[in-house]
């Protein structure tokens, strides 16, 4: 027999709380990294040769609220004034305030991804700034 779990939105809720709520990570850090490497195939997973272009700060209260239908959506988070690097953005990774990674996801322009961006295209010194952070857990 075929194994089909479907797990609940209230499921997906308090799992996404439990994980990401709280405060574990208000002031968190989200380093953009370049398309140089893959993104890893676990998350924390090593960087290897993709490159540090931007480090944003999530707001002192990371989230607009608890999840709701297994999605966090991220208040406020403080671009970066003055890139690392020079790069083509390609995937992040939220880390808490003390440097512990939590999470890696998807970046881009647009729709489609975790993590919207004002440009891909990173300068060194430039501004890079976030337009939204949307955690989501599927409901299988």
């Amino acid at each position: 027999m075929a194994h089909t779990p479907r797990i609940t939105s209230a499921v997906a809720d308090a799992g996404m709380d439990a994980m990401f709520g709280g405060t574990i990570c208000n002031l968190a850090i989200i380093e953009i990294w370049s398309d140089a490497g893959a993104q890893p195939a676990a998350g924390g997973g090593s960087s290897g040769t993709s490159v540090l272009l931007a480090e944003l700060t999530m707001n002192a209260t990371a989230w607009t609220g608890a999840a709701s239908n297994g999605v966090l959506t991220a208040a406020a988070i403080t671009q970066d004034s003055s890139a690392n690097a020079s790069g083509t953005a390609s995937w992040f990774r939220l880390k808490t305030a003390g440097g512990t990674a939590l999470v890696d996801g998807s970046v881009g322009v647009g729709s489609g991804f975790d993590l919207n961006i004002n440009s891909t295209s990173v300068t060194s010194g430039g501004i890079v700034a976030a337009n939204s952070l949307v955690l989501t857990h599927p409901l299988l």
